[in-house]
């Protein structure tokens, strides 16, 4: 598992990856501590979440799936990429169950 977040999204406004199931759960747990808003969102077609904290601006958590696990999240701030993804609101209604 690997998490890695752009400049505008990471602590101390410095690009950061981490790896490591235990150090990454760490972070989203403090992520998800801070916010205020979360949306499950497909990310160019790919599965992933819209989040924003508090008085923040919204960040896009973009997820590599593998199989049945998340390997990989991407957490992407930055105004000129999240311009450049396109976002869609996925109807979990409709997924098939099982």
């Amino acid at each position: 598992m690997t998490v890695s977040a752009d400049q505008v999204a990471a602590p101390g406004a410095v690009p950061v990856t981490a790896q490591g199931a235990r150090v990454v759960g760490r972070l989203a747990a403090g992520f998800a501590a801070r916010a205020r808003f979360s949306a499950v969102v497909l990310v160019d077609g790919h599965a992933g979440a819209v989040v924003a904290a508090a008085g923040e601006s919204p960040a896009v958590m973009a997820f590599t799936v593998d199989g049945e696990r998340i390997t990989r999240i991407e957490v992407i701030a930055e105004p000129e990429a999240l311009a450049r993804m396109r976002l869609t609101v996925s109807d979990l209604s409709a997924q098939p169950s099982g």
